[in-house]
């Protein structure tokens, strides 16, 4: 075992329990349609959105904790961007984009969740009840201005730019000069940016978009000691690593057996 690093990443002192339900995907592809499957997730999901029918109230308290956390160490009421990753599938990370742009945006904050993840979107299911084709894939293509893409979500100053049409898992869209340019355009139209986005091992478009935003929030499962989450953050190049604000430790326990798959993430 390689020894704990010198470089320590610094704890948002959060412990949330968040119970994610882990299912077989890989089962699932072979008789649903990709569509389907990102509207399955959403259903699973759904209940751990702030204000969503099913929201267990008692956990208002440790996302409020999550954002006064956050809050103490970044202005982000100031065209501050904040990009939401892990490390592996099904770590919680677009519950605690989603819970942390409305907490923003019940503080006055005018605030953009933007769902990055291309191959498997969720937030537009989540927030608008449906999926919508016009999003960040058409404005990355050029097909349509951004404000012709984004939605009101029905919590005052919230916006959602979802991810739009689907694109194949090969392609890496949003590693690229088009979404470079769209950041910067839309930190100058909102006080706050949220990004969901892809797993760290889920190609290199996220460790692109850190080197973009302000700054990072890392989400890692209770199963990963500090051992192993300092020597996944000090693997990441230079530039990335000088991002993260912290990592938040979802306190949940996941059955895992022989049928279970990794494919599609939260």
């Amino acid at each position: 075992m390689s020894p704990v690093p010198d470089w320590q990443v610094q704890s948002l002192d959060i412990d949330v329990k968040t119970p994610l339900i882990r299912y077989n995907a890989q089962r699932m592809h072979s008789h649903i349609p990709r569509l389907n499957l990102c509207l399955l997730r959403a259903k699973m999901l759904c209940p751990q959105i702030i204000g969503a029918p099913g929201y267990d109230e008692s956990m208002s308290p440790a996302y409020q904790n999550l954002y006064d956390t956050i809050c103490d160490k970044i202005n982000i009421s100031n065209h501050t961007s904040l990009l939401f990753t892990s490390h592996e599938h099904l770590e919680g990370k677009t519950i605690h984009a989603s819970n942390f742009a409305i907490q923003a945006a019940r503080q006055g904050i005018r605030s953009l969740l933007i769902d990055s993840n291309l191959h498997c979107p969720v937030l537009d299911f989540l927030f608008l009840g449906a999926h919508c084709m016009y999003g960040l894939t058409y404005i990355l293509e050029k097909h349509i201005e951004w404000h012709d893409a984004v939605r009101e979500t029905g919590f005052p100053n919230l916006d959602l730019l979802p991810a739009g049409r689907m694109i194949d898992e090969r392609i890496d869209a949003i590693n690229s000069s088009a979404m470079s340019a769209l950041i910067h355009l839309l930190i100058e139209e909102y006080d706050l940016l949220v990004l969901d986005c892809p797993p760290l091992q889920h190609g290199t478009g996220t460790l692109f978009l850190a080197g973009i935003v302000d700054k990072m929030v890392l989400i890692t499962g209770s199963g990963n000691n500090i051992t192993r989450i300092n020597e996944t953050v000090t693997s990441l190049p230079d530039h990335v690593q000088d991002k993260i604000l912290g990592y938040i430790t979802n306190s949940f326990q996941i059955p895992r057996d022989n049928t279970t798959a990794n494919d599609g993430y939260a």
